[in-house]
């Protein structure tokens, strides 16, 4: 998100382009609602690939030069155990077998991306680990794989209120079972392949020019944080295609089966339903429509349609063969479900600071008081009476359907989408883009944040305890199958030495029982 900020610092329409990647299918689309829709932006592609194995982008099919990045955020898998605070369950299950498993995957997950890193660009390596075999080992590995063209930055002088520990140069190699080992040449044949040398902490030759104490670690009890570990590497000059001899390479991860996502179709010249969008709102013939996209080829499906900027489309045209797209660009139009016959699509609020300045009809300057009585008529999912609003007459100057509204505070333009119907008004916006935009106009909105976080709140406590109750009654049921398991084929032993107890008998009568359990013929 701050990379997304820093884009549009200076303009609305940036030709830079952000591509965000996870290898797990569901953080991607986590990702998408938590980041993208506080910050929508036509200059994001979401896609869901290993890292490792990053395919090469090109941007120009006609020249294809490879795409390389100015800045790359290279946070890796890890095993976490800087998460401790948080996560207790850290202190019984850690093993010096978690970071000897990931160190291969995060070494080759970050030599992929110096590869794909420009010249003079800067990569952040980050882990929520605090051992060295996930942290400095893999830098020192970098460092090597670099060969004189990848230096660690120095930092220590950003966010000085930043308290931090710097990097080490040596360390303690365990196996599993915790044997130590003090050099690559004492790790027993049999155990190689999972100590491999660049674990080990460099030589003193490599000390003197790996500055490792350029890393740093955040300690938790330092600032009542978790734990974390970052380097700033920076690429001086093209990276030589020799493999360096102490690398060795992992296997690439197998995909998990997932949703097959839709295609991103871009709109013609001669698409129907732009003609009846820019008719209707009256879109200026300067708007970009070629950037407009939808994910399915049969257009009566299409229920959504998406802004791309020209990077980004440049992008979807010339790589998404290659790659899995979970998401590309910002939300511009929805199709409206109800019989509504002027226009199918309505304006989506997270598009509208991109269009507004192509648009000519449906567009309304409100003052703040009318804004704000919208706004929060919806806090109480009602609509409002457009009676009851100063704006009233210019409403009724506009047809039934999705109307703008624009206000002026502070020398800052606030324009939010809403539905108008024949007697109200109603916004079409987030309850976040409500409380922000509520704020801005001057309003207290500490009670609408309130009974957000107390929902949310709630609804956490209800899904833990219903994950809770779920647990318990699997484990009754798998302790009923066990002793049902147990009872089935362990008959009871019996002593029919016993004077006056026949052994075969009472067997019997016990299989009689069990096979009534269940059927309130054992009830007492």
């Amino acid at each position: 998100m701050q990379i997304i900020e820093m884009m549009h610092e200076d303009s609305d329409t940036p030709s830079g382009l952000v591509v965000a990647n996870d290898v797990d299918n569901s953080r991607c689309y986590l990702l998408v609602r938590q980041a993208l829709k506080r910050m929508p932006t036509s200059n994001c592609v979401v896609i869901n690939e290993d890292a490792a194995f990053m395919p090469t982008f090109i941007l120009n099919k006609d020249a294809p030069e490879r795409v390389l990045f100015d800045r790359i955020l290279c946070d890796v898998i890890c095993s976490g155990d800087g998460t401790f605070r948080k996560n207790p369950e850290m202190w019984r299950s850690w093993s010096p077998q978690k970071a000897i498993g990931l160190h291969k995957l995060q070494a080759n997950i970050a030599r992929r991306c110096l590869q794909l890193l420009a010249v003079d660009g800067l990569m952040v390596y980050s882990t929520c680990s605090l051992n060295p075999i996930e942290d400095e080992a893999v830098i020192a590995e970098m460092l090597r794989f670099g060969n004189g063209s990848i230096e660690l930055v120095d930092v220590s002088d950003r966010l000085p209120q930043l308290k931090r520990s710097p990097g080490v140069s040596s360390w303690k190699v365990f196996d599993k079972d915790m044997t130590e080992y003090k050099s690559p040449d004492e790790v027993p044949e049999a155990t190689k392949k999972s100590l491999v040398p660049s674990m080990f902490p460099p030589t003193d030759e490599e000390k003197q020019t790996f500055h490792l104490e350029r890393c740093f670690r955040i300690l938790p009890h330092m600032q009542n944080t978790g734990g974390f570990f970052v380097a700033v590497l920076r690429k001086t000059r093209p990276i030589s295609t020799e493999t360096p001899t102490r690398f060795c390479s992992a296997p690439p991860t197998k995909r998990r089966k997932t949703f097959k996502e839709d295609p991103f179709v871009f709109l013609k010249e001669d698409d129907e339903r732009w003609k009846e969008i820019a008719e209707y709102y009256g879109i200026l013939k300067t708007f970009p429509y070629k950037n407009l996209l939808g994910r399915t080829n049969e257009v009566d499906k299409k229920r959504t349609l998406y802004f791309v900027s020209d990077a980004v489309k440049e992008f979807l045209t010339c790589n998404q063969d290659k790659v899995k797209v979970i998401n590309a660009g910002l939300r511009m139009f929805g199709r409206v479900e109800t019989k509504f016959k002027q226009c199918r699509f309505r304006m989506s609020q997270d598009g509208v600071r991109t269009i507004l300045p192509f648009l000519t009809k449906r567009v309304v300057e409100v003052d703040a008081e009318d804004l704000l009585k919208i706004l929060l008529s919806n806090e109480e999912h009602e609509n409002y009476p457009r009676e009851k609003l100063k704006c009233n007459e210019k409403l009724d100057a506009i047809d039934l359907g999705s109307v703008v509204l624009v206000t002026t505070r502070n020398g800052v333009k606030r324009a939010i989408c809403t539905w108008m119907g024949a007697k109200t008004i109603a916004p079409y916006i987030s309850k976040e883009e409500r409380i922000h935009v509520c704020r801005m106009l001057g309003y207290d909105t500490s009670n609408m944040e309130n009974v957000i976080c107390s929902k949310r709140q709630s609804k956490a406590i209800r899904d833990r305890d219903l994950a809770a109750g779920r647990k318990a009654i699997e484990q009754a049921n798998s302790e009923h199958e066990t002793r049902v398991d147990e009872a089935e084929h362990s008959p009871i032993e019996v002593d029919d030495r016993v004077e006056g107890i026949d052994a075969n008998n009472l067997q019997s009568n016990f299989n009689l029982d069990h096979n009534n359990c269940g059927k309130g013929n054992d009830l007492a």
